[in-house]
């Protein structure tokens, strides 16, 4: 396993370089950029936008109040300030003491009457819509409900930070590698170090193709959950 120290330490001698030669804010700047890319290789190439940060230490579920004939929920981060990226799954109550039922996810496309702020009012929301950082419900909700909307949530990863060595990269140890070698690859890039560059986008490569196996095993469902692309950098 490896913590923000260990990883300063793995990207120096990516980098060919002693202990001191750079700062640690500098070095952790670009491993975060590194994390930034590895979560969205992640979330976005592999289409598993269930992934979570375990460094979070808390489920990703939220609840937001029900306001009688409000339509749109801003939803910009949680309760540990963390960015969120995405909404998989809402469900609605029908009254305070009422069970929580699904909201089908729709787009403006399937239901243009989403957009109709003057829609008629329901006991309860049955389709929502997710814009920018906002849940858009439809219908309006009738009456006033506390923790009304209950929401599942994808969210952005816990930054690492230049003197806290808690946090480690939010996924399998053999994989923490991945993080040097990109950032390796991005200095190298800056200081003109070709073949500090090649080498390491051929180890990050290699470790890439591993980690995209390593998913795919995870999956109980059986179904690929990674395409492999013919040039994992980008």
């Amino acid at each position: 396993m490896a913590n923000i120290t260990e990883l300063r330490t793995r990207l120096t001698r990516q980098l060919g370089e002693q202990d001191g030669t750079y700062t640690d804010a500098y070095l952790t700047d670009y491993l975060n950029q590194a994390y930034d890319y590895v979560v969205s290789f992640i979330q976005n190439e592999i289409n598993d936008t269930l992934w979570d940060d375990p460094n979070w230490g808390n489920v990703a579920i939220g609840y937001v109040d029900l306001v009688a004939n409000q339509q749109s929920y801003s939803l910009v981060s949680d309760t540990d300030s963390a960015d969120i990226t995405d909404i998989y799954a809402v469900f609605a109550k029908q009254s305070i003491s009422s069970d929580y039922t699904r909201v089908m996810r729709t787009n403006i496309q399937k239901s243009p009457e989403i957009a109709d702020e003057d829609t008629g009012r329901s006991d309860r929301p049955y389709q929502y819509m997710y814009s920018g950082s906002n849940i858009i419900v439809y219908p309006k909700p009738s009456s006033n409900i506390t923790n009304g909307l209950k929401y599942y949530y994808s969210r952005a990863q816990k930054a690492f930070e230049t003197a806290d060595t808690t946090v480690e990269p939010g996924f399998e140890s053999m994989y923490h590698n991945l993080l040097p070698y990109y950032a390796a690859t991005i200095i190298g890039g800056i200081e003109g170090k070709t073949t500090v560059v090649a080498s390491n986008q051929s180890l990050f490569s290699s470790l890439a193709t591993q980690f995209i196996k390593h998913l795919n095993n995870k999956n109980p469902d059986g179904v690929k959950v990674f395409k492999p692309r013919s040039k994992v950098i980008k």
